[in-house]
């Protein structure tokens, strides 16, 4: 959904900073990306690739400085607009007793999986699926497949299935329709009864706007769940410059402290190889002194802000 991709696409938060680079030889490519934020630490991963265009396969790996591994192979168009694939993950991660329970020690938790998928596209539909199977370690058979359509020109609909053993599938189906100058959206997620409704335009080649409302719909009239209103727009000051802004607002009108934010970004092209970004997630409440919580502050998390910056 455009609308979507406005809203959330290029708004850096949480005093992330990142480094991409990418480089590519032939049928070899090589990406790394060094990471962090307020909530992880430092991070790094690599991601090298390879296509055998001979032989339709492709076979991608990514290692990560957080101990997770993952090899994946493609088989392309064995029938015309069908891909399928394998992949392998192992992670490690450390454990350690939470508050009350015994005192052991840390533990090192081992777990590898294996998952087999299928995608099939053309000019009507796309379909994919995913399964998930666990291999000699804890964790549940999982499954994720999505089927879109188009049954007439300008109109898509699709749904999407989560599922894992033992428990509930969830699902979200989608129906949206427009042209290259506007598109309409709305969708519905299940358990979570969550409402979303989407509105896109392109004013001009340079200016863009969008407008999203999300609500988890109260099951009881006691539930505290609000609309979430995003309003975005994208502006293109020339080829290299690009300034995106956003206002975020929880609806909620028995309650005046609602958040009250605002999302600034600006991308920029420093050369045909770099791209920088910088972007701020503003708490308005603060900054315009709306709303107070308790003993007089200002509601809602600190602002942050973010830094990205990608070679190629």
């Amino acid at each position: 959904m455009k609308a979507n991709d406005l809203v959330t696409k290029n708004f850096l938060a949480s005093n992330s900073f990142s480094v991409t680079t990418e480089t590519k030889a032939g049928d070899v490519s090589f990406k790394s990306t060094i990471s962090g934020d307020a909530k992880k630490p430092v991070a790094a991963v690599v991601e090298p690739k390879y296509e055998w265009k001979e032989q339709n396969l492709a076979f991608e790996g990514k290692l990560s400085s957080a101990n997770v591994f993952n090899v994946k192979g493609t088989w392309k168009n064995p029938v015309d607009g069908l891909n399928l694939s394998l992949s392998g993950d192992r992670s490690v991660t450390v454990v350690t007793p939470k508050q009350g329970e015994e005192a052991t020690g840390s533990t090192l938790k081992v777990t590898n999986s294996v998952t087999g998928g299928a995608v099939f596209n053309n000019h009507l539909v796309h379909w994919g699926v995913d399964v998930k199977v666990p291999v000699q370690s804890e964790g549940k058979i999982s499954a994720t497949t999505s089927l879109h359509g188009k049954p007439i020109d300008n109109a898509d609909v699709g749904v999407k299935i989560d599922w894992e053993a033992g428990g509930s599938p969830k699902v979200e189906g989608k129906a949206l329709g427009g042209n290259d100058k506007m598109e309409g959206a709305v969708s519905w997620a299940y358990p979570s009864n969550t409402l979303g409704l989407n509105w896109w335009h392109s004013l001009c080649s340079n200016f863009q706007y969008a407008a999203q409302a999300t609500w988890a719909v109260p099951n009881t009239k006691d539930s505290k769940e609000v609309p979430t209103i995003n309003v975005a727009g994208n502006y293109k000051i020339d080829d290299n410059t690009t300034v995106k802004e956003k206002v975020t607002t929880a609806v909620d009108r028995k309650d005046k402290n609602h958040a009250f934010r605002a999302g600034l970004g600006v991308q920029q092209k420093v050369n045909v190889n770099t791209t920088v970004t910088i972007g701020a997630d503003v708490n308005l409440n603060h900054a315009l002194n709306v709303g107070s919580g308790p003993k007089g502050s200002a509601v809602g998390d600190a602002s942050t802000y973010g830094f990205q910056i990608a070679f190629k």
